[in-house]
This record gives structure tokens, sequence and C-alpha cells, in this order.
């Protein structure tokens, strides 16, 4: 009975030991586990850390690209608004030489009119003036002197013109200027060539007031010109038509 006692009692301290030692080993196991646990979470913070760090590096970056893109885009608005208030400027710049260019034109054409009457003149009086010297030998120097005068005129008047051409096409500053003066200087040159004509018919005894028959085939052309007041009232009509 005792033995069996004994026997009772050496399996059960056994079977305790047992346990001990498993349960020891559960211990270690968990110990383990816990350790390996550790490492991974200190791992995951250092990770967690990277991230957080290179997250607000990258929010960092992004505000200061977004300042920047505020700045960049504030300086284009205000180039655009640069660039139009230009661009209306230049519009109207062409607007106004688009006038004066039109002014211009209206005034070329009124001066290639006289240019014209007076070529007309000089041609009549060239013909006019050889019929009398074919007539009379002693009126030739008359004549000639006659021809020469206003052929000189018409020569000025040539240089005049061209000169206001070249103006018209290079579009110079003093082109008004030039305009106005060879206006008044063909006034004045119609005075001259008036004046030169009543000496010639006086000097040659022909009756003035009838130099020239109006029924004839090829009349010269009465050419009216103008004081400084005509001028700047038809300066003005053309300025109302533009």
């Amino acid at each position: 009975m005792n033995e069996i006692l004994n026997n009772n009692i050496a399996n059960n301290e056994k079977s305790i030991v047992e346990k001990k030692l498993t349960s020891e080993m559960e211990l270690e196991q968990l110990k383990e586990r816990l350790h390996e646990a550790e490492l991974e979470l200190s791992d995951k913070k250092t990770s967690l850390i990277e991230i957080t760090a290179a997250r607000n590096a990258l929010y960092k970056s992004v505000q200061s690209l977004q300042m920047q893109l505020a700045d960049v885009t504030a300086q284009r608005e205000n180039d655009i608004q640069a660039y139009e208030a230009e661009l209306r400027l230049r519009l109207e710049e062409k607007h106004e030489l688009q006038e004066k260019y039109d002014l211009l034109v209206i005034k070329a054409k009124r001066y290639d009119d006289l240019q014209e009457s007076l070529m007309n003149i000089k041609m009549k009086a060239e013909a006019r003036a050889l019929g009398v010297i074919d007539e009379a030998q002693e009126k030739a120097m008359d004549a000639v002197n006659v021809i020469d005068t206003i052929e000189k005129e018409v020569n000025l008047f040539r240089e005049d013109i061209a000169w206001l051409r070249r103006d018209i096409k290079i579009g110079t500053i003093t082109l008004d200027d030039r305009l106005d003066t060879l206006y008044k200087r063909i006034c004045k040159s119609m005075d001259t060539l008036t004046k030169i004509k009543n000496n010639f018919y006086t000097s040659n005894n022909i009756p003035l007031g009838n130099e020239f028959d109006e029924s004839s085939e090829n009349p010269i052309p009465n050419i009216k010109y103008h004081d400084e007041e005509d001028i700047q009232e038809e300066q003005t009509d053309a300025d109302k038509k533009v």
C-alpha cells in the first residue's frame, strides 16, 4: 500500500516538474516573442518617425511651392494687365496714325492736283511764248525770261513735291509743317507768276484781262489760290471729313 502511495507521489512530483518545465519553456518563448515584438515596435516607431519627418518636409515643400505659385500667378496677372494696357495704347496710337495718314492722303491729292494745274500753266505758257517769239523777234527775250522764270518756279515746286513724297513715305514728324509751307509757297509763287504775266503783257502792249481766248481749243485754266484764312478753312473741312 505504501509502495502504491509512493508511486503516486513520485508520479505527481514528476508531473509537477514536467509542468513547471513546460511553463518555463512557454515563459521563455513568450519573453522571446515579447522581445521580438519590442524590436518590431521599435523599428515601426523609427519608420513612423522617418515617415512623419518626410511628411513634414513634403508639407513644407508643398507650402513653399504654393507660395511660389501664388507669387508667380500674381506677377503674371500684373504682367497681363500691363500688356493689356500697352496693347490698348498701341491700338490708340495706330488709330491716331491712321487718321493722320488719311488726312495726309487728302492733302497729297490736293497738292497733286495743284501740281498738275501748274504743269498745264507751264505747258500753255511755253506754247504761247513760242507763238509770240514766232510773231516778233523783239519780244523773244521777254518771252524766254518768262518761260525761264516759270520753269524755275515749277522746278522749285517739283523739289518741294519730292520732299513731300519722301516725308509721306518715311512718316517724318515735320510733314505737317512742310505741307503748310509748301501750300503757302504755292500761293506766293502764284502771286509772283501773276506779276510776271502782267509785266510781260504790259511790256508787250497786250491788253490785260484778255490774255487768253476762252473759246480757243486749249484755254489756260485759271487756278484759284487762297490766303491763309482760306487755307485754315480748307484744313478744318478736311479734318471734319476724316
